[in-house]
């Protein structure tokens, strides 16, 4: 399964194709554990670790966190929106829990990971695809009000 999957949108989603951004890798003082905690949870954080922060040209920031046991990465913003990383440097804003139904891919399959890891891991799949349809609920309203407005005028 390729993790492009992720960079697609809701069917039927008026929101336009994201714009990748370019990016370059630093290494803070201290990890910033906020953003994955607000996304999975206490219980699930425990099993990432943080790696590198990438600031891209317009000044966001991405934090880098990768599974412990299914060595797949997630990038975060300060404020918990995912990111999808396309070499070299390059990265597209997706889905939350696209990336993480693509870090928790074969959770399941590899030797020592408890059945309390893959239920924790499920549910926040879970919380995050909830969070997801109401980000994209609220941009469709948004756009909805802007194209009446405009109607209007």
């Amino acid at each position: 399964m390729s993790l492009v999957l992720c960079l697609g949108l809701a069917e039927g989603s008026r929101m336009a194709k994201p714009r990748k951004r370019k990016g370059e890798m630093s290494c803070p003082d201290e990890p910033f554990w906020e953003p994955l905690l607000g996304l999975v949870g206490f219980e699930v954080t425990g099993d990432f670790m943080y790696m590198f922060q990438v600031e891209m040209r317009d000044g966001t920031k991405l934090h880098a966190y990768k599974h412990r046991d299914t060595r797949r990465y997630i990038h975060l913003t300060d404020r918990g929106e995912a990111w999808y990383y396309e070499e070299p440097d390059w990265y597209r804003p997706c889905r939350s829990s696209s990336m993480l139904l693509a870090v928790f891919r074969n959770l399941r399959e590899l030797g020592g990971v408890t059945e309390r890891q893959v239920e924790a891991s499920h549910k926040a799949y879970e919380r995050a695809a909830d969070h997801d349809d109401f980000l994209e609920y609220i941009a469709e309203r948004e756009a909805k009000s802007s194209d009446d407005a405009e109607a209007v005028a």
